[in-house]
């Protein structure tokens, strides 16, 4: 497959926004250095710590436009591990799927030989489907997609 890039400014590229299990989203992938993700995003919005409390901590790169928050696990080299996704223009299996229903995400899923389906709801509001296997969550408000968590 190949990524299609529209250039804005010599800095920012603009990718397609496709999901792909385990590897990751457009242009991202996991495995890359936050220098080579600043190449492709450009700066970001902001600049989030987490989990300094726990064994690996976590650097988090926000893109609002895009919709777009991008983990690093910090240690001796930083490596993207997880996107989160919150775009209208995000695939999955040549689909788009932002605002669909959790059927119909579970279908997709199906259809594309991942059984593995998990329920679940968050306690800050949102239903969550997901598969461990493929490391993805999607998150729902009022039945429709809103975000899609993916990691490698």
């Amino acid at each position: 497959m190949f990524l299609e890039f529209k250039i804005i400014n010599p800095n920012i590229i603009i990718m397609e926004a496709t999901i792909e299990l385990k590897k990751g989203y457009g242009a991202l992938l996991f495995g890359q250095t936050p220098e080579q993700v600043l190449g492709l995003m450009g700066t970001p919005d902001e600049v989030e710590q987490i989990g300094e409390e726990m064994e690996i901590p976590t650097t988090v790169l926000h893109y609002d436009e895009q919709g777009i928050a991008l983990f690093f696990e910090t240690g001796d080299q930083e490596k993207l591990v997880c996107i989160n996704v919150e775009s209208k223009e995000m695939t999955l299996f040549g689909e788009k799927i932002f605002g669909k229903s959790k059927k119909e995400i579970e279908t997709l899923l199906k259809q594309n030989s991942i059984s593995d389906i998990e329920h679940d709801n968050e306690e800050w509001g949102e239903e969550r489907l997901g598969s461990e296997d493929y490391s993805i969550d999607f998150y729902f408000s009022d039945d429709k997609l809103e975000s899609v968590t993916i990691g490698r």
